[in-house]
């Protein structure tokens, strides 16, 4: 599927499930600012599903940001929040989470990579194997899988 397909300007598809929703608010100066620019910036603000009630301030001082912003803002969540629905423009991406094998394979690496020793008496078939199931107790969930390690 191209990249296009995925893209959404509203959240007709709300469903919960094992993917990840990357939202990008609308700014009229988003594609000047990329174009003028030699550095690219981005706001990044993740798990924005997540909020405690408490946090009360949070949608409307992320509308004073978007309208101020002369860079792209990008909030990661679960779901689509009602609150980004009822009070901004926005973009949609869905992304999947990898299988579990896939998981494995770049653990095997960031482990590699980071220096992390394997256990001598397993071979890279078990390993990989191990690794795979470390993955699903995860739900193939990269940061989480990330963190852990």
């Amino acid at each position: 599927e191209d990249l296009e397909d995925n893209v959404r300007d509203d959240a007709e598809d709300e469903g919960e499930g094992d993917s990840d929703e990357s939202c990008c608010l609308d700014s009229e100066s988003d594609e000047e600012s990329v174009r003028e620019s030699h550095s690219l910036t981005v706001i990044l603000i993740d798990e924005v599903d997540l909020l405690f009630d408490e946090d009360t301030s949070f949608w409307p001082a992320l509308a004073q940001v978007s309208l101020k912003a002369k860079c792209p803002i990008v909030l990661t969540a679960s779901s689509v929040p009602p609150q980004l629905v009822k009070n901004f423009k926005f973009q949609s991406i869905s992304l999947d989470r990898p299988p579990p094998q896939e998981c494995s394979i770049k653990m095997a690496d960031v482990s590699q990579s980071e220096g992390m020793r394997p256990q001598n008496d397993v071979n890279s078939e078990e390993r990989l194997k191990r690794l795979s199931l470390m993955a699903e107790i995860c739900r193939c969930d990269i940061r989480k899988i990330l963190n852990e390690m």
